[in-house]
This record gives structure tokens, C-alpha cells and sequence, in this order.
């Protein structure tokens, strides 16, 4: 993704210094509002050209969380660009404990944000992605964050950029693990439904992007099959809603460019369970 403009716009610079020096958000605020193309489309340019002015100042950072822990939409998803920035290049609690608030807000234009910041700064550490991932690790605990985390990662603009696919794994793989354990008072939340519906994606990009992505899914194919043949005292069924998230991967799949063989045998196994 190319850098974002500059801001070339005396106003909205002048609002930007007295919310840095001066501590007025008011102003800022507003005027981020008004030029956030909401409740329509999310002017996601202007909001990344904002938050990467804001991610350079090393002064930023209390100004950032009250953006970031505010209630106005526009400026949370500001704050999110240049908390995700920020986080890449050095760790921060209080600044990770904001981005994992707009990782979580119900509002899926909030989210949406917070993917396409925290896909940036993945593509852009592609080659540091342990440490990255360590540094955003948290997200993987809660349910819609996961499936922020799911979106950002396994979207092409990072996985080209990443050789080695171990650690895509290890997230996709948690956030399965997320979404198969999830207990039954989990089942009515949002962001339950919100991890499954982004997983396919996610996993069918990975798996058709590195070869140990589709060892990985052909062994839980397998496992799953296994212990629905295996003899009564030892069967053991998937929940209805991993079997359909698995089979839903293996039909993404259908349209990448996987061998036969491999599809053949994905798609035997995704019917078993």
C-alpha cells in the first residue's frame, strides 16, 4: 500500500498542534467528524493521512488514547492507524490496551479500521512478524479481536510479504481453537459469530499461500475424521459449527490453485466428522 499523503491543509495543522501542545481535542475532534465521510463510507484515506502525522510525534501518545477511549467513531479510528504504527515499531501497554478497544467496539466500521491499520503495520514488518505478533498477542484472547487479528493477517498484502508461514499458523490455529472451545453462553455473542465468519477467508488464503498451512489442515481433516470411525467407546463428533467452518474452507480452496490430489483428498475428508 503506498504512504499516505501528507497533510497540506493549514486548519486541520493548526488543530493537530494545539491538541498536541495544548491539550485541545474539542476542535480536532469536530473537525475529524467532519470530514469522516460517516454514516456513510469511512473516509479511510484522510484517516490514515491523520494518523500517520500523529503516529510521528513522539508527543502524541496521551493525546492518541483519548482519542482512542472517546465515544466519536471517527476519531477512534484515527487513533487506530497511528496506535497500530506506533505498537510495530515499539511496545507500549497503555497504547496496545486502546488498540484492543477498537478491536473490540461493536461498531463494525470501528473494526474495519483497526484490520486495515493493523494490516498495514504487518505488511510493513512482514520480516519481523514473530515479534510483531508477540506485541499484538492479546488480541488473541478476545473473540472479536481475534477475528480482527484473522483479517488483517491473512490478507495477500501480508502473506506475499511473509516466506515463512509458521506463525500464521500458530494464530489461525489459536483462533480455531477460539471458536471450536467456545462455551454455550459464548454461542449468542457477536463477536463468536464474527471469528467463524472471517476464519474461512482467512484459512483458505493461508493454506493456498504456504505449503505447512495445508499439512496443517489436512492433519485437523484427519484427526476430525478419525474420531468420528473410530469404535463407539472412543467417537468423538465436531460441533456442528467447526464442521461447517472446515468445509466452508475446503470450498474456498475449490477456487485456488491446489493440485487434484489435494483437493480430492480435502474434500473427502471435510465430508467426514
Amino acid at each position: 500500500m503506498s504512504a499516505p499523503e501528507p497533510i497540506t491543509d493549514d486548519r486541520l495543522q493548526k488543530v493537530l498542534r494545539a491538541a498536541l501542545s495544548d491539550g485541545q481535542l474539542g476542535p480536532l475532534v469536530e473537525r475529524l467528524e467532519r470530514s469522516s465521510g460517516l454514516p456513510n463510507r469511512p473516509n479511510w484515506g484522510f484517516a490514515r493521512m491523520v494518523g500517520a502525522a500523529l503516529a510521528g510525534e513522539r508527543s502524541a501518545g496521551r493525546l492518541l488514547l483519548a482519542l482512542a477511549l472517546g465515544e466519536p467513531p471517527f476519531g477512534r479510528i484515527v487513533a487506530g492507524f497511528a496506535l497500530a504504527t506506533r505498537l510495530g515499531a515499539r511496545p507500549d501497554p497503555a497504547e496496545l490496551e486502546a488498540f484492543e478497544s477498537l478491536a473490540g467496539d461493536e461498531r463494525r466500521f470501528v473494526r474495519e479500521g483497526a484490520v486495515l491499520a493493523l494490516r498495514e503495520t504487518l505488511a510493513a514488518r512482514a520480516g519481523a512478524l514473530p515479534t510483531v505478533l508477540r506485541t499484538f498477542a492479546p488480541l488473541e484472547d478476545g473473540l472479536l479481536h481475534a477475528a480482527v487479528l484473522v483479517e488483517a493477517l491473512c490478507d495477500r498484502s501480508v502473506l506475499d510479504r511473509v516466506t515463512d508461514g509458521a506463525e500464521v499458523v500458530r494464530v489461525l490455529e489459536a483462533a480455531m481453537s477460539r471458536a471450536d472451545g467456545a462455551s454455550r453462553s459464548e454461542e449468542r455473542l457477536q463477536g463468536l459469530r464474527e471469528l467463524r465468519l472471517r476464519l474461512p477467508d482467512a484459512l483458505a488464503a493461508a493454506c493456498a499461500r504456504y505449503r505447512v498451512a495445508l499439512d496443517w489442515l489436512e492433519r485437523e481433516l484427519t484427526a476430525g475424521k478419525e474420531s468420528a470411525e473410530a469404535p463407539r467407546e472412543r467417537r468423538a463428533f465436531m460441533r456442528p459449527e467447526t464442521h461447517a467452518l472446515w468445509q466452508e474452507t475446503v470450498r474456498l480452496l475449490g477456487r485456488k490453485k491446489l493440485g487434484t490430489a489435494d483437493l480430492e483428498r480435502l474434500y473427502a475428508l471435510s465430508d467426514a466428522g
